[in-house]
């Protein structure tokens, strides 16, 4: 983490993503020892693609690892390939965690927005994570991730402007 008074940067976890990396390889490594004792040798295949591409993706992680950059203004969230979103603290109404129904275990830090805000709402709602997530993968837990946002909220969220808390 990268901090100034008013400013903080949260690079992703580069040992998480090698972790992935890692797995992908030997998911990978599999289906080639698979392709010629099989019948359907287009299964292996599908592996080999499947994750030989996440596998590519998390080197990249390895490599250029997200971001989530904090300051008086907001949240920006820069992904893998230089993308993301920000999000004004006046926009937010709370932080939480959200646990993945379809993957046990998952957890990522969710976001609601304040009455009036648009985005991806009716996706993130439809899908029971509030309006907006944060993917995961960084150095601290999603309840420390969403404990630390929520104290960045309270304090610059307030149209009045900055307070010390």
């Amino acid at each position: 983490m990268e901090r100034t008074s008013d400013r903080l940067t949260i690079t992703g976890s580069r040992g998480k993503a090698l972790a992935l990396v890692l797995a992908s390889a030997a998911f990978v490594a599999v289906s080639i020892w698979l392709l010629d004792k099989t019948d359907t040798p287009w299964m292996s295949w599908l592996g080999i693609v499947f994750f030989g591409a996440g596998g590519l993706a998390m080197l990249w992680a390895v490599i250029r690892p997200q971001r989530l950059e904090l300051d008086a203004r907001g949240l920006r969230f820069v992904g893998l390939f230089g993308r993301g979103f920000s999000v004004p603290w006046a926009e937010i109404e709370t932080f939480g965690v959200w646990r993945v129904p379809t993957a046990p275990g998952a957890r990522l830090v969710a976001f609601s927005r304040r009455s009036g805000h648009s985005g991806w709402e009716g996706v993130s709602q439809a899908l029971g994570a509030g309006d907006g997530a944060i993917p995961s993968g960084w150095p601290m837990s999603p309840e420390r991730l969403a404990e630390l946002l929520e104290t960045w909220r309270l304090r610059y969220g307030d149209p009045g402007g900055p307070r010390n808390n």
